[in-house]
């Protein structure tokens, strides 16, 4: 049974959300078509989403994936701001952040447990065929936790106490 060959389906799909609401509101699909990838697919999805919902967002918000020409000035052409994760394929431009911030010194905060910096620039143009100047903000969260370690002693107490 285990050289038994298993033919499998399935389908792939890009979903454009709105957030910010107590559940993400699906506003449309698109399928992945066999051959191509998950960004060509988007980018029919958002012409669609902006020519019926264009009203309702000002703001994409994607992937790293994304973070290519093509869906940024895609979004630039319909005047729709695109924040997108950056990673180690965008390594050129990754490289001229960590320059930058390495200059300056974080602003910091807290936040009940956390405690948060973050460095913000403008002013990137390294990412290649994306028409306008890249604002990348970097951010570390540092969570404090507090845990009780017992020792020998405390668990020789705890179990003398209740047996009597």
């Amino acid at each position: 049974m285990d050289d038994e060959e298993v033919i499998e389906y399935y389908h792939r799909g890009v979903v454009f959300h709105l957030v910010g609401f107590p559940i993400a509101m699906p506003l449309d699909m698109e399928m992945i078509r066999p051959g191509e990838g998950e960004v060509i697919a988007a980018k029919r999805l958002l012409e669609r989403v902006i020519d019926r919902y264009g009203r309702f967002f000002d703001v994409a918000l994607a992937d790293a994936i994304y973070t290519e020409a093509p869906f940024y000035n895609l979004c630039l052409k319909h005047h729709k701001h695109v924040i997108s994760v950056l990673k180690g394929e965008q390594r050129v431009l990754l490289q001229d952040a960590q320059g930058v911030f390495s200059l300056m010194k974080p602003k910091v905060w807290k936040e009940g447990r956390s405690q948060i910096r973050a460095w913000d620039a403008e002013g990137f143009t390294t990412a290649e065929g994306i028409e306008v100047p890249l604002r990348v903000l970097y951010t570390e969260e540092t969570v404090t936790k507090r845990h009780r370690k017992i020792t020998n002693g405390a668990k020789r107490r705890r179990s003398t106490i209740g047996g009597g």
